[in-house]
């Protein structure tokens, strides 16, 4: 996989170490909440590298981690019928329930297969008019609304032999109740970023962002400088009714070669670029303040 190398530069790495030692001034204990960061800071030492005050306890996990025995076990039931294509993430095939995995029921002949959306699923049904195709919908609160995208699409197009069996798992219940617990030590979250940025910093329907100005910038050691994310992210913020700049587009590529060390631009090109972007938000932020005012 290419630019791996550049967030693995073990001078970046011992430096940070030393800024965090120097920072820190009593103990802290720290839970990291999404699974992906677990298996890369055990990987890695990560935890055997930082100073002794900090201490890393493992939280929830990942949806998949989570997911009932009760859901898993259903999902085998269903996927073990004859008339069923079962699709489901990858993650998901060796998580064990009552009487094995997912990987077991498709040696035993279960139709189950690996896709990559909902979206694949509703592709895999409309081919097969034939087959009931049903998606294992988990995931944190950011999955949902591809889940729903594809049942809405299904609907639209009257694809009737598309279903979903949904597993959803929401964060600030699970955070809630950890802090919540007599015994509780844990005075800080590494959140799983993709559910922060959707969730913002309350659930569902109070959420922070909500009518507030937006900019998105992305950046990437490739030259597309993180175009999909970008959008990704734009489509999640509208769903907030946020008023989000759309000029100047902000794609940051190459960007090993746009910064020094210290991290400042090393090109008046690229200085200005930034400047208009930031001189764009301003004007955008200025322009809600006055239309709230206006409307009040």
């Amino acid at each position: 996989m290419r630019y791996l190398d550049e967030y693995r530069d073990p001078d970046v790495a011992s430096r940070l170490l030393e800024r965090i030692r120097a920072a820190v001034t009593r103990p802290w204990v720290i839970m990291e909440v999404c699974g992906g960061q677990t298996h890369s800071i055990v990987r890695y030492g990560v935890d055997r590298l930082l100073p002794e005050e900090i201490e890393l306890v493992h939280g929830p996990g990942c949806p998949v981690c989570v997911t009932a025995l009760e859901t898993i076990d259903r999902a085998h039931a269903i996927a073990e019928r004859p008339e069923v294509i079962f699709t489901s993430f990858g993650d998901m095939l060796r998580v064990p329930g009552s009487h094995g995995d997912l990987l077991g029921l498709k040696a035993r002949g279960a139709d189950v297969r690996v896709v990559y959306s909902p979206l694949d699923a509703l592709a895999l049904a409309r081919r097969n008019p034939d087959r009931q195709v049903v998606f294992f919908g988990i995931g944190f609160e950011t999955t949902a609304p591809a889940n729903a995208m594809a049942l809405v699409t299904a609907k639209r197009e009257g694809v009737k032999n598309f279903s979903l069996l949904v597993s959803h798992v929401l964060v600030p219940p699970a955070i809630a109740w950890v802090l919540q617990a007599p015994d509780n030590r844990v005075q800080a979250f590494l959140g799983p970023g993709h559910v922060c940025a959707v969730v913002g910093s309350r659930p569902y329907g109070q959420a922070v962002w909500t009518g507030k100005p937006a900019a998105v910038m992305s950046t990437s050691m490739g030259g597309l400088g993180g175009v999909g994310a970008n959008h990704h992210l734009r489509q999640a913020l509208s769903f907030f009714d946020m008023p989000l700049l759309q000029q100047p587009e902000a794609y940051v590529g190459n960007t090993g070669t746009l910064f020094d060390d210290d991290g400042h631009p090393v090109s008046e090109q690229t200085e200005a670029f930034f400047k208009g972007f930031v001189d764009a938000f301003g004007r955008l932020i200025e322009r809600n303040v006055q239309a709230r005012a206006l409307a009040a």
